[in-house]
């Protein structure tokens, strides 16, 4: 061998060696440390120090987290409300769902997601069992029974003891008797006494009583106090009958000078009884008459029996005041004091004397007749031209319509000064409620990924997920903050999203928007976990703002709820539909509804008191056999102590 091949061999041997060296000291510093965690969650981060779950208290915003290095999941959503939604929306700027997936490493992939496809939950879930493709997680289960078939055919986790163990924050905010109170007949989260639906979305009703640092007067913008009866009526017409009355304009002013309203501002129309409600109804009548008051060719009626969708309007919310019974109470079932017992109330007397003053009505012109069979859209565009002097309930009139074609007039509140008679009727409280329930499937999810999806259910949970659904993570730059203040830097997305102004900057960036209501839980959005119904948290920026007095929410602070607080009682409810998870009669008799409603309907449009006695029987006959029946209603009762235990003792 040459000298020269000799050197160039021992040169390279020197130098693999020192590669090799070099190797070695790479490996060894980036080796892995052992996690103390266990439960294969170690697994997903290489150190304890880097579990955003331990950081969460430790930080003010989640762009202070680091990135995940673990496991990515994209996971398939079944969203089980409704039928689905009619058009999908996609946010281009999304700041939020990317930075959740970011620190957490889990996101629902939109396009292996899917909604009911104007199937009801029921059918799908058969199409789904047909298939056996499930997804990986379901959301809002509205199938009859809630997740009872998926329990029962072994399809759901059971997560009763994973919950505290990775939901610290759920645990935190609900509490375990909170979360029980939840859970317990609520089969969308749990079958069984075992838990297997995630709740979320608590109602804003009773946000406050789980975190009570809240400020209702300012909270009131998302939950005004459980309010008294009210309509709304004409303000022009109004003040021919009562000159010193206030107009909407008038109350508006009230409020940017003042700020709220008292009992005596509020009450400036006498209306303590329901035979003062009706001579009201004759007397718009009359200035209806004496005015000529139409809108273009068309003239102006006093108000209307019914708005295209069903009775609940005029009788549950119009009419139970009316009787001193509030709007807790409802034409199918109510809870009497008297007779300690659930009772029906469309069979009650007095219910049958109210559908015959309302047909009264209808037969004196005091209510359209043309009414009674006009759809929702027709109901509606009447409303919101002004051809109704009184309105009521959920189909009021747009203010904002009136006020962009400057007509001379708007709708205001008036209250219906009439007590309850608590002797006899109890106004529910509200009780803890989950409104955004999670479950997972055994046959689609791998048993060791659950730590790391209820890790991420409990970080959209937490304050710092909360904060980033609202506002988005700082490193977007959506807004600065200052002395603990945060402040939109676009006006615009202050607008939408501060004082409910139109717009959709809040979509582009995927914020959760507390005003667009039906909109912000979209999958095809960007799906994320509320821990309050619609993000309204004390994290939301309605809240947070220091907020100008704006003319357009002094409806919210004109309140009697405000000055004179109904007296409630804790109690589970006892609307009929409760117990459809529970007796079969029930489900059967409430799937037969719309009979029910159109039955009752046509008593109004009787023509004599003989025919309104005739379409009354006929009403009673028709849902009877229809399973609103005596039978139904004892089974009803034999449920309601054992399902109400805890709070039967408020009902004496």
């Amino acid at each position: 061998m040459s000298k020269v091949l000799t050197k160039w061999l021992a040169m390279m041997m020197v130098l693999l060696l020192a590669l090799s060296v070099l190797a070695g000291c790479g490996q060894k510093e980036e080796e892995p440390q052992p996690s103390e965690q266990g439960d294969g969650e170690e697994q997903q981060q290489t150190e304890e120090a880097k579990n955003y779950w331990d950081m969460l208290d430790q930080v003010s915003d989640s762009s202070d987290l680091p990135d995940w290095t673990g496991k990515k999941l994209e996971l398939s959503m079944w969203q089980a409300h409704g039928p689905g939604e009619a058009e999908l929306k996609k946010s281009d700027g999304d700041v939020v769902t990317p930075e959740i997936f970011r620190v957490t490493g889990v996101k629902v992939d939109a396009d292996e997601s899917f909604d009911n496809g104007g199937q009801t939950a029921d059918v799908k879930l058969g199409m789904l069992a047909a298939s056996g493709d499930w997804p990986d997680l379901i959301l809002n289960a509205s199938m009859s029974g809630g997740l009872t078939q998926l329990v029962e055919n072994d399809k759901l986790y059971d997560l009763t003891d994973l919950i505290p163990k990775y939901m610290p924050n759920l645990m935190k905010k609900l509490g375990q008797d909170v979360l029980k109170q939840i859970a317990d007949g609520d089969t969308r989260v749990a079958v069984n006494g075992k838990i297997y639906g995630i709740p979320g979305g608590i109602t804003e009703q009773t946000y406050p009583m789980v975190e009570k640092s809240i400020d209702a007067q300012k909270y009131a913008i998302f939950s005004p106090p459980q309010d008294w009866g009210y309509i709304w009526v004409r303000d022009d017409v109004l003040k021919k009958l009562y000159p010193d009355a206030k107009s909407q304009k008038d109350i508006e002013e009230l409020y940017m000078q003042k700020g709220s309203f008292t009992k005596e501002d509020i009450l400036d129309v006498s209306i303590n009884s329901k035979d003062d409600f009706v001579k009201f109804l004759y007397d718009v009548k009359k200035v209806i008459d004496q005015e000529g008051l139409k809108e273009g060719n068309q003239p102006v009626q006093v108000t209307y029996g019914f708005a295209g969708v069903d009775n609940w309007g005029l009788f549950t919310n119009l009419t139970s005041w009316l009787e001193g019974a509030s709007s807790g109470n409802n034409y199918f079932t109510y809870y009497d004091k008297k007779t300690q017992k659930i009772e029906y109330m469309f069979k009650q007397p007095w219910f049958k004397e109210d559908l015959a003053m309302w047909n009264k009505l209808v037969r004196d012109g005091i209510v359209s007749k043309e009414s009674l069979i006009d759809n929702n859209a027709a109901a509606k565009d009447k409303i919101n031209k002004g051809l109704y002097a009184v309105c009521y309930y959920n189909t009021i009139p747009d203010p904002a319509v009136f006020k962009s074609q400057n007509k001379p007039y708007n709708y205001r509140k008036v209250y219906l000064n009439i007590p309850v008679k608590y002797d006899q009727f109890v106004v529910p409280a509200p009780l803890p409620k989950s409104t955004s329930n999670v479950a997972i499937f055994k046959d689609s999810v791998k048993e060791e990924d659950l730590p790391q999806i209820l890790h991420w259910l409990d970080f959209m949970i937490s304050d710092t997920g909360e904060k980033l659904e609202s506002w988005g993570p700082k490193s977007a730059g959506l807004w600065e903050e200052n002395n603990g203040k945060r402040v939109f830097k676009d006006k615009d997305l202050e607008a939408e999203m501060v004082y409910g102004e139109p717009g959709d900057k809040w979509a582009y960036y995927n914020l959760g928007n507390s005003w667009v209501t039906g909109e912000t839980e979209k999958i095809s959005l960007g799906w994320k976990m509320p821990f309050v119904h619609w993000h309204k948290t004390k994290f939301n920026p309605a809240y947070m703002y220091d907020r100008q007095r704006n003319p357009n929410e002094a409806n919210t602070y004109f309140s009697l709820g405000f000055v004179e607080p109904i007296k409630t009682t804790q109690t589970k409810p006892f609307n009929i539909y409760n117990f459809s998870d529970f007796i079969p009669e029930v489900q059967k008799a409430w799937a037969a509804r719309q009979s029910f409603e159109d039955a009752m309907l046509k008593t109004l449009a009787a023509s004599s008191d003989s025919e309104f006695e005739k379409l009354y029987n006929d009403f009673i006959s028709t849902v009877e056999k229809n399973g609103y029946n005596d039978d139904v209603l004892a089974k009803i009762n034999e449920l309601f102590p054992k399902y109400n235990e805890a709070y039967m003792q408020n009902l004496k």
